[in-house]
């Protein structure tokens, strides 16, 4: 099969066995292009120079394809004091992965943007983990974790989350850390894949 250059992994992968753009593109009901452009710029962002013009960044290219008009501008009228507390949360001590998966949560929650809130936040959540240590070259597919547990369980747990219970809180998280691990799971299959095919 055609192979192509991941910028990502610094490696070449076999076009059709990479599966996080197309992932990304089918969970996030997104074009292809637009997905690996995504992927890629994500591999760039430094939260280290600011939370808010890494988010407006991703928003702009997660709405490439559409007619949105405030592409990048948070949405009008919301809350600031849970958006300012929503950006503290980036610089927040303790577990990386539970503090990624409620920022996952509040993007889509606030709404921070009109349209695209899943894929920016889905973004976001690979950086955080790049960003924070828990995968610092980017080899975990969390699109393809998500993918395998489905839009609906998605957008129905999300929803425990903004019910603003405990349990609701809990099941969120539980969630997400699945998504991971079976992200995980699926770029430890690809990486045998690859090796058996070398041999």
């Amino acid at each position: 099969s055609s192979r192509r250059r991941h910028t990502r992994f610094k490696c070449d992968w076999s076009s059709d066995v990479c599966s996080s753009d197309l992932s990304l593109a089918e969970f996030g009901q997104i074009s292809f292009p637009v997905a690996i452009e995504l992927l890629n710029r994500v591999s760039k962002v430094q939260l280290n120079t600011g939370a808010r013009g890494a988010l407006a960044e991703l928003h702009v290219i997660a709405t490439s394809n559409s007619e949105v008009k405030d592409r990048g501008i948070p949405t009008p009228d919301i809350d600031e004091q849970r958006v300012q507390a929503f950006y503290e949360l980036f610089n927040e001590a303790g577990s990386s992965l539970l503090i990624a998966a409620v920022i996952l949560g509040e993007i889509e929650s606030i709404p921070l943007f009109q349209t695209a809130t899943n894929l920016v936040g889905l973004s976001i959540f690979r950086v955080l983990l790049k960003d924070r240590g828990v995968d610092p070259d980017g080899v975990i597919q969390v699109e393809s974790g998500f993918k395998i547990l489905g839009r609906s369980t998605y957008e129905s747990l999300l929803k425990q989350y903004q019910s603003g219970t405990a349990n609701g809180l809990k099941q969120w998280i539980e969630f997400v850390l699945q998504a991971i691990s079976f992200g995980a799971q699926t770029s430890l299959d690809l990486a045998n894949q690859i090796l058996n095919d070398e041999r």
